[in-house]
């Protein structure tokens, strides 16, 4: 009889470490997403905002990929630096706002 060579099967793989060139996003949570899992993406500690959403394709087969989604939206904190005379020390205080 003759042999058949098997389908080719390409496996199913996490997608990279999402990397970012922007300081005001954290991408820490993002180190290894599984095929059709997800992340957060937030703001930096310097930033404010709204975290996002990332995921990685469902049955992903390119381990080069890395997770999709939109960049929160991050405004930079305001930050006031003042004296407190109680402790006579220079202070920052950071505007939650």
């Amino acid at each position: 009889g003759e042999t058949t060579a098997p389908p080719e099967c390409a496996p199913i793989v996490p997608c990279q470490a999402l990397t970012t060139d922007r300081t005001d996003l954290n991408v820490g949570a993002c180190p290894s997403v599984a095929s059709g899992g997800e992340c957060t993406v937030s703001c930096a500690d310097t930033h404010v905002g709204v975290p996002t959403i990332y995921t990685c394709p469902a049955e992903n087969t390119d381990p080069n990929i890395q997770p999709i989604g939109d960049p929160p939206e991050c405004s930079p904190r305001e930050q006031i630096s003042c004296i407190r005379p109680d402790i006579n020390v220079a202070t920052t205080i950071v505007n939650e706002e």
